[in-house]
């Protein structure tokens, strides 16, 4: 994959750039986000349904993945 990365400039410390990846990558990348989402789902619905206390302990980090994944799913969609 050939991904190019522009440094555009910077503005209040934060530097702004932009990735330019041809369309069948960009959905490749698309898909395989889903992919782990639905994964990820799946695993957080075995760890509420778990009797292992350890893997209960689980379910807040995955909940928080879960999360920040559809947010980076959502952009990428706009």
């Amino acid at each position: 994959m050939q991904v190019n990365i522009n440094h555009n400039k910077t503005t209040n410390g934060f530097a702004e750039r932009t990735i330019t990846v041809d369309m069948y990558e960009f959905n490749e990348i698309s898909l395989s986000l889903e992919d782990r989402l639905q994964t990820l789902e799946i695993r957080l619905e075995d760890y509420k349904n778990s009797n292992f206390e350890k893997l209960k302990e689980l379910i807040p980090k995955t909940e928080a993945r879960i999360e920040r994944l559809k947010k980076i799913i959502e952009t990428l969609k706009n």
